[in-house]
């Protein structure tokens, strides 16, 4: 049982890493495309 609960708290903690790289792009572009 414990061995599940870490593949699921290390697979949400690549997931969210990985959000947190495609929404600071997303903001990066963002703020590109406002500024012309």
């Amino acid at each position: 049982m414990k061995n599940i609960i870490q593949q699921f708290i290390f697979i949400f903690y690549n997931f969210s890493k990985r959000m947190k790289n495609i929404i600071q792009q997303f903001i990066f572009t963002f703020i590109k495309i406002a500024k012309e």
